[in-house]
């Protein structure tokens, strides 16, 4: 294949990638911001399936080194938090998803993706904060960015809230307040846990 050739392919490969990501973005954008979280608290259960978004697949790096991939977490819902350690306030809502996690840890799967890149950040940095700080929280790092490109964000920190079967039923942009944070999660339980 002639280098001509070879770069034709590239620039169309970029172009569907990032027309991709457009079109998740365009879907989410709309829909999450963290005044959702109350809007859809009052909603009825049972919305039909055609009108449900299934949860981007995406593959990371655990802390241990070993792969984490979204849709090999199963049997439970999944929060899922899109941070980086030099994001104020990534860093504001931390404390609040480490004391969820420590209440709801045995029925909800936290994934918490450190997005390497953003403002800067390295694996080096997240993992520090995450050690100074003491967080226990299952984190993991974007360092291919295939997270971030799957789910079109394009604001830190953003989170969801995915069901069992790995649809998405709400989420936000922005710093979620703990209240909002455990509406959310009570949108992924059954009533009265």
């Amino acid at each position: 294949m002639s280098s001509k050739m070879k770069w034709v392919f590239a620039l169309v490969a970029t172009v569907v990638v990032l027309a991709g990501a457009a079109v998740v973005y365009q879907l989410f954008s709309a829909q999450y911001t963290p005044e959702l979280l109350e809007a859809q608290s009052s909603k009825s259960e049972s919305a039909s399936s055609a009108s449900r978004i299934k949860a981007p697949d995406f593959e990371a790096v655990g802390l241990d080194g070993n792969p984490v991939r979204l849709s090999a977490l199963s049997g439970k819902p999944v929060v899922l938090n899109f941070w980086s350690s030099k994001c104020g306030p990534c860093r504001q809502e931390m404390p609040d998803f480490q004391e969820a996690y420590q209440e709801y840890g045995d029925q909800i799967h936290f994934v918490m993706v450190n997005s390497i890149g953003a403002f800067g950040e390295t694996e080096e940095s997240g993992r520090q904060y995450l050690e100074e700080q003491k967080y226990t929280f299952p984190a993991c790092f974007d360092v291919d960015q295939e997270a971030v490109m799957a789910y079109g964000i394009q604001a830190f920190p953003t989170t969801y809230f995915i069901d069992a079967d790995g649809y998405i039923v709400t989420g936000a942009k922005g710093m979620l307040t703990q209240s909002n944070l455990e509406k959310g999660i009570s949108m992924l339980l059954p009533a009265g846990e």
